[in-house]
């Protein structure tokens, strides 16, 4: 309906009311999250840990790090007051080093940490360890007092209230309201997401505040407009506060008057994109009969030029100019272009006023507004029928406008909406029809409201004791279909897992693992690609990175983003086709366009379509540890990183990461100063870790880095560095040797067990939405031996995670870490 000039912005007086509701409930839902946070971690209890007969893998290389890095530090500083039988202070530090001593003896070696941070030990006239050293002791302690035997009873873990992040916010309104995210990014003006663990969809850190949920609303109220249209506004309104550029006055009523060449302008909110009328009044003084000469501008969209022949004892001059304009804030100004003084006569120019009416045509409602507005009132709230009403029936306009938003919210809430939601959206609605809003604006504001609830924006599940660590709370099935949705296409439900889920059957185990399987198979899984596979193998690091041009002119935009495409094209195969997931490790083929075949040395491609391509026996590449992306991600801006790399090997793929370095650690290139200009990296390094403090780390680091040194730092090959041939022959800890990248993937693949269960823990993680904690090793055991089980199958692993009671199930949060 047309408003008339002056009348109070109604839009915008719902739309702070809509905030205000929105506000309220996320406090309320902020306080049940803080009530969650403000508890510690739950540990098991001590005597479910049982002493391990045979070592596991973790066990044994928490026993290797005591003998190799501890026990000779506290030789150094401890075993005088705290070994041969010595016991000072209760503490004896020389017993066996053996999983189940370390465990038994967990509360000394916590009290270690604790005087050697302190410093009150060793005393203060006995040697003193180093910064580094304590660090080393630490971060030992920490993993050793965190073990958790593999055999333990399994613990599902709690379940904190999960905020949509920004890719799951973007695809929902995509499955939604069919708006494609390639043509309109809801998200874009969102926030960044927090990152804990890894991804950014942990739970924890995906926080609110009162500014987010200001940007939640712009985007749902144009989420709105895109999938039902936007409503013609022909009625004009007043740019207040006009500003001007140069010397003038300002006008009693508001206008401007310039005195030089310069603009008028005024800024003014546009609701939607559409074409607007811009109404300029203006007048001006005149030099030899010309007067002022004016242009036109909307943002940087230039309307037109006028020449201005109104004087001032004239009626002002009306300048009408319509424009396209997308919504947003824009300046619209009047640029006085011809000042000119000659003798008494002065060139000057008078703006009264400036309106803008419109979008003087609404937005085309989109193809999800018939399936939305499923029912249309036939009569109004009195019972009279309504114009070009269509059928007998009659359906009133409050009765139609109940059904839509209540289907409409259950569909967003991803579960049956409850009588007191759907009363607060009606609520909105009516507050719309009293202020005098047709009948669909109206339904139009309840929907927007709909999408700033926190049951749209939150996944919560309904606990019913979410302190009590010893209640053990099965998701319901619709709590489920989200969680599983959410996990494999970052997106709500579709109708059929829902339809599942109402009835009961998704829970089933056959059933679960059948929609597991086809949501797998549907395009939507590639958020699992883009989303998991991108944070896991780093490749959102991609983004942004800058190589020195002058060294490396190969690197631009194509190459980039041929490198990513390389590694998700590998993943998508690997999840799509269910092969082994060893394949991330060692592979006899890859994917490939001409850019990256040429980068490679590979012939016969052309053509920037990617194309799999089987590699020879002898070629240096396969697996994600070769490939352009990983190498280029672990690398700095003028030359390869062997710490990075093998940082990378270590903490992505292996899950053994090292200890975070000293901070005031000296750079390698200061290190090896004295070797001159033309030391390999290699010597460099060699230089560096002469310092023992820095042996610790660097002798699990190194030789893994170095065996990639023919890669420069965007993955191409090389066979020399200064002039000389690479050495990239390596020893780990233990007398394992190697040479290569071959070799290296060789060395890798005989371990090939601990990079599964560092998978399983990766994606166990990205799955629930939180970080793992020492008791979820069992279920990792599991989900581990799942996939062994399976030939290491890829959709193995992804049902056993689902399948896992770490998935299906939450407890109440404990009071004790």
């Amino acid at each position: 309906m047309p408003k008339p000039v002056g009348q109070p912005d109604w839009a915008g007086r719902v739309r702070r009311s809509v905030l205000r509701m929105g506000l309220s409930v996320l406090f309320v839902i902020w306080g049940m999250a803080e009530l969650v946070n403000d508890h510690p971690i739950a540990r098991a209890d001590g005597n479910t840990q049982k002493k391990d007969s045979k070592p596991d893998p973790l066990a044994a290389e928490l026993e290797e790090r005591l003998a190799s890095d501890i026990r000779p530090l506290l030789e150094t500083y401890c075993f005088k007051c705290h070994a041969g039988g010595e016991k000072k202070g209760g503490v004896t530090l020389d017993g066996p080093g053996d999983i189940a001593s370390i465990m038994e003896k967990t509360k000394d070696w916590l009290t270690v940490v604790e005087v050697m941070n302190a410093r009150l030990m060793p005393p203060e006239k006995h040697p003193q360890p180093s910064a580094h050293e304590v660090l080393t002791v630490y971060q030992w302690v920490h993993d050793a007092s965190r073990y958790y035997p593999p055999d333990a009873k399994a613990d599902p873990g709690w379940y904190t209230i999960h905020r949509l992040n920004r890719s799951e916010y973007r695809n929902t309104l995509r499955d939604l309201l069919g708006i494609d995210p390639a043509e309109h990014d809801l998200a874009a003006d969102l926030p960044a997401d927090d990152t804990g663990y890894g991804f950014d969809n942990i739970a924890e850190v995906l926080s609110m505040s009162p500014l987010q949920l200001e940007k939640y609303l712009d985007s749902a109220e144009r989420a709105v407009e895109l999938a039902f249209g936007s409503d013609v506004d022909p009625a004009p309104r007043l740019l207040r506060n006009l500003k001007r550029s140069n010397v003038g006055e300002e006008l009693e009523n508001g206008g401007q008057v310039i005195w030089a060449n310069g603009a008028i302008s005024g800024r003014h909110e546009f609701p939607h994109d559409g074409e607007y009328e811009l109404v300029v009044s203006a007048y001006g003084s005149k030099v030899q009969g010309q007067g002022p000469r004016v242009r036109v501008s909307v943002g940087e969209q230039e309307l037109g030029t006028i020449d201005i022949t109104a004087g001032r004892t004239d009626a002002p001059q009306v300048i009408r100019l319509k424009a396209t304009v997308k919504r947003g804030r824009h300046d619209v100004s009047v640029s006085f272009l011809n000042d000119a003084v000659l003798g008494n006569e002065d060139r000057n120019l008078w703006v009264p006023s400036m309106t803008i009416a419109g979008p003087l045509k609404g937005e085309d409602p989109g193809e999800v507004f018939d399936q939305v507005f499923f029912v249309q009132p036939t009569a109004d709230d009195r019972g009279n029928k309504l114009p070009d009403a269509q059928g007998t029936r009659r359906i009133t306009q409050s009765k139609a406008a109940r059904e839509v938003i209540e289907r409409f919210a259950t569909r967003a809430y991803r579960r049956p909406v409850e009588t007191g939601e759907l009363g607060g959206l009606m609520q909105v609605y009516r507050d719309a029809r009293e202020q005098g809003e047709d009948y669909e604006p109206s339904v139009k504001l309840a929907l927007t409201a709909a999408l700033v609830s926190p049951n749209f924006l939150y996944r919560p599940i309904a606990h019913p004791a979410p302190n009590d660590p010893q209640v053990v709370y099965t998701l319901s099935d619709l709590e489920l279909a989200s969680r599983l949705s959410y996990f494999l296409w970052s997106s709500m439900p579709d109708e059929r897992l829902l339809e599942l889920a109402e009835r009961g059957e998704l829970s089933r185990p056959e059933a679960l693992r059948q929609e597991t399987r086809r949501m797998l198979m549907d395009a939507r899984a590639d958020a699992l690609v883009e989303n998991f596979a991108g944070q896991w193998l780093l490749l959102r690091k991609l983004d942004g990175l800058e190589m020195d041009q002058g060294l490396f002119p190969a690197f631009n935009a194509g190459l980039r983003e041929a490198m990513r495409k390389e590694v998700e094209m590998l993943f998508a195969d690997v999840l799509r086709n269910n092969r082994s997931v060893l394949s991330f490790l060692d592979s006899r083929y890859t994917f490939v366009n001409e850019t990256l075949a040429r980068h490679y040395g590979i012939e016969g491609v052309e053509g920037e379509d990617f194309r799999l391509v089987r590699l020879p026996a002898d070629s240096p590449r396969g697996g994600v540890l070769t490939m352009a992306a990983t190498l280029t991600v672990t690398s700095h801006a003028t030359r390869t990183s062997p710490v990075k790399r093998g940082d990378y090997v270590l903490s992505q793929l292996m899950g053994a990461a090292p200890p975070p370095p000293p901070a005031d650690v000296p750079p390698l290139e200061q290190a090896g100063e004295a070797l001159g200009e033309q030391a390999t990296l290699r010597e460099q390094l060699a230089a560096h870790v002469a310092d023992p403090n820095c042996a610790v780390c660097h002798k699990r680091l190194d030789p893994i880095g170095l065996a990639m040194e023919n890669f420069t730092a965007i993955g191409a090959w090389r066979d020399t560095e200064q002039g000389r041939p690479i050495d990239a022959s390596g020893e780990l800890p233990g007398g394992v040797r190697f040479n290569g990248p071959a070799q290296l993937k060789k060395v890798m693949l005989d371990r090939h067990e601990q990079f599964v269960e560092n998978l399983s823990q990766k994606m166990l993680t990205y799955a629930i939405g939180r970080g793992t904690e020492p008791f979820d090793r069992p279920t990792i055991q599991k989900i581990a031996q799942a996939v062994a089980d399976d030939e290491n199958r890829m959709q193995a692993l992804i049902e056993a995670v689902v399948m896992s009671d770490a998935f299906r199930k939450a407890r109440g949060r404990g009071e004790n870490r």
